[in-house]
């Protein structure tokens, strides 16, 4: 069997999935149950990032501005340490609350109620509330 086609170059394939509006550059393409684009080996917003800045610094991550997964626009993106990637999920109530933050919140009857998961992890944790 012989193929007769032509492979189209890897920018070809990326910008034709790849809808402009005048805010945010939806990739159009596959993603994950999260949003996030699947590209190659690659995801699209770094992908992106490469194409207009060049090489991800070991370390940094390529975060969007816009909180919008699937955006590739490079004026979106950004490059952040984990932690500061955290910190901005959190101060935007994004974060992963923990049985200690969640007991904080409660009234003190309901305090005293026992964890449903891993027991002995949140007793430690109230004690120390």
């Amino acid at each position: 069997m012989t193929f007769s086609g032509t492979v189209r170059p890897v920018e070809e394939r990326f910008w034709s999935k790849v809808q402009k509006t005048p805010t945010c550059w939806t990739w159009t393409g596959g993603k994950d149950s999260r949003g996030y684009g699947k590209f190659d080996d690659t995801s699209p917003h770094r992908f992106s990032w490469v194409l207009h800045f060049g090489p991800i610094p070991e370390g940094l991550w390529v975060c969007h501005s816009c909180d919008n997964p699937s955006c590739v626009n490079p004026e979106h993106l950004r490059l952040w340490t984990p932690k500061q990637n955290s910190k901005d999920r959190d101060s935007k109530g994004r974060g992963s609350k923990t049985w200690k933050s969640l007991k904080s919140s409660l009234k003190p009857r309901q305090s005293s109620v026992k964890c449903p998961y891993i027991p002995d992890i949140c007793q430690t944790l109230l004690k120390k509330a």
